[in-house]
């Protein structure tokens, strides 16, 4: 009799469609949806009755997307499934899913069954009660990703004055081990032995689903609490992290004494000539004045195809990112890198001769090991290696990577010393790979230490803003590492250069993972040393803009 009943159901359900005026008939009912922790792989299954059994169904997974770190955004996503049963629909979980909902979080919202009729004219839709699907990559496609965003929760957690207990219970949530005195947390009401569920709406169930949203003042804590009938919200301040456990004299002291350290640095031997190599390279060579409507293509002919290149490059890498995550590693890059340097030095060998060639390969060898010091230290420093990852950054320019941490300004200059490296020689074609090389360098620099691609939370104006600048950053900075490239240098200086900005880097980015300063410390020294290098670099560009002619002087009077 069930059976008759369950046939006879599915029947009416796919040919009462056709009589009805709307476009979806609203006639199966779906009474769960298992299971509520999904990884890629996985199969979804959603029960119910009134399924018509081996007929293909389609899942809408329709609500708001909470995920770590990041706004909440609506979204609507759909599965490929099969009903296997006349109570059961069965769908596979994909990446291209995961992708689709913008990673790891929760979902709030339903889970829509849909089957479309004989003639495909109408379907018919089952909806289910509220609910919330947690959403996990459970593989290491985002390992880097999640080991950074651990690193930020447990700092979270410390800062609000919460220990969380390093292994969880069978039970949902983290345990509270212990809340410190006159802590945020404290105030806002929590105590020991409450158990951690939720962080701005998505399921917690370890340190790396603890990161707060970007400009938010507040964050909001579900909790469940022994003795409460149901788990309940509290707001916890946020606006003072930054400078937990920091006097604002050290603050004020340390920005002080780093200042007058720079400016000692800068004017005195024997680094105060960098200032005058920056200007010797930036400075403009006099314009050669043509009749000629074509003098000005036939000159730079050859840069029309890189620029071309790259302006579509710059113009598609945000907006390809968004839709489908670029997830690159640095490591890869550096080694595409490294082969294509090989190449443009055994190309651009003066002579050919085997010394000069193994000059060069050690010259090219040399420049990448500059830049895999330099970036590498940021990837380290920011837990990943993922291209895309480390370029998620404020729109701010002062929460860029660059002003983040202190060894940011000097892993720039490694960039930059690395990238410049002169390599190609006059051979035509070496000097094009290079310039292909080279562009891509600039687009990886602004891409992980100058404000990258945003974090996604931009819209409209501010989202198109920050890609003109993401744009213009990554030509200027190719532009000038193309004329650094030319500019005359001595390699044994630019060694010495770079073994110093090397023992800097991997030595201050030792001290950073060893003593875990405040960050309000690490910010302070970084903006110093950001805002040092920015007055550097303007007053060797004026002095190159305003001698165009005449020889190039020192830029300070103890050269």
């Amino acid at each position: 009799m069930r059976l008759l009943a369950t046939i006879l159901g599915c029947s009416i359900a796919l040919s009462i469609a056709g009589c009805e005026t709307r476009d979806d008939a609203l006639l199966l009912e779906v009474t769960d949806v298992t299971p509520r922790q999904v990884t890629p792989g996985q199969r979804l299954r959603v029960e119910g009755s009134g399924f018509p059994p081996g007929r293909e169904a389609r899942l809408q997974l329709e609500g708001v997307m909470h995920r770590p770190g990041a706004e909440p955004a609506r979204v609507r996503v759909e599965l490929a499934g099969r009903a296997a049963s006349s109570d059961r629909i069965e769908a596979r979980f994909t990446r291209e899913t995961l992708a689709a909902l913008g990673g790891r979080g929760t979902l709030h919202g339903r889970v829509v069954a849909l089957f479309d009729t004989p003639d495909g004219q109408r379907r018919v839709t089952g909806r289910s009660e509220e609910l919330e699907l947690d959403v996990h990559t459970g593989s290491a496609d985002r390992l880097h990703e999640e080991i950074a965003h651990r690193r930020a929760g447990a700092q979270l957690a410390e800062r609000l004055g919460l220990t969380l207990a390093e292994e969880a219970p069978e039970a949902r949530g983290l345990p509270i081990a212990v809340v410190r005195e006159s802590s945020s947390a404290a105030r806002a009401g929590i105590i020991e032995g409450d158990r951690l569920l939720g962080a701005e709406g998505v399921q917690v169930h370890d340190p790396s689903d603890l990161v707060p949203i970007p400009g938010r003042d507040t964050i909001a804590l579900r909790l469940a609490r022994r003795g409460e009938a149901a788990p309940f919200e509290v707001r916890v301040p946020v606006e003072s992290l930054e400078g937990a456990g920091v006097r604002p004299e050290t603050i004020r002291a340390t920005a002080i004494g780093l200042a007058w350290l720079l400016l000692f640095v800068v004017l005195f031997a024997p680094s105060a000539g960098i200032a005058d190599w920056i200007a010797g390279v930036g400075r403009p060579r006099a314009p050669r004045l043509s009749l000629r409507p074509s003098a000005l293509w036939l000159r730079h002919r050859r840069d029309v195809p890189v620029v071309a290149l790259g302006v579509a490059a710059l113009a598609g890498l945000p907006a390809v990112d968004r839709v489908v995550p670029v997830e690159v590693g640095l490591e890869v890059v550096l080694l595409a890198v490294f082969a294509l340097r090989i190449v443009t030095a055994w190309l651009g060998a003066p002579d050919g001769s085997p010394r000069t060639r193994a000059r060069a390969l050690a010259g090219a060898t040399a420049s990448v090991l500059l830049l895999g010091i330099g970036l590498g230290a940021i990837a380290v420093l920011g837990g990943t290696t993922d291209v895309a990852a480390l370029s998620r950054q404020p729109i701010e320019p002062w929460s860029w990577t660059l002003v983040r941490w202190p060894v940011a300004v000097p892993a720039l200059g490694l960039v930059g010393l690395g990238a410049a490296w002169p390599a190609a020689g006059r051979h035509a074609l070496a000097r094009l790979v290079d310039d292909v090389v080279l562009f891509a360098l600039a687009v990886l620099t602004v891409a992980v230490l100058l404000g990258g691609w945003g974090e996604g939370e931009a819209q409209g104006a501010a989202r198109l803003l920050h890609g003109a600048g993401f744009s213009l950053l990554a030509l200027g900075l190719w532009l000038w590492m193309r004329r650094a490239r030319s500019a005359p240098r001595a390699p044994r200086t630019v060694l010495l250069v770079g073994g110093a900005l090397s023992l800097l880097v991997v030595g201050g980015t030792f001290l950073l993972l060893a003593l875990e300063p405040p960050d309000v410390l690490t910010a302070t020294i970084a903006r110093v040393t950001a805002g040092a290098a920015a007055i550097l670099l303007l007053g060797a560009l004026l002095r190159a803009l305003t001698s165009r002619r005449e020889p190039l002087g020192p830029l300070h009077r103890f050269a």
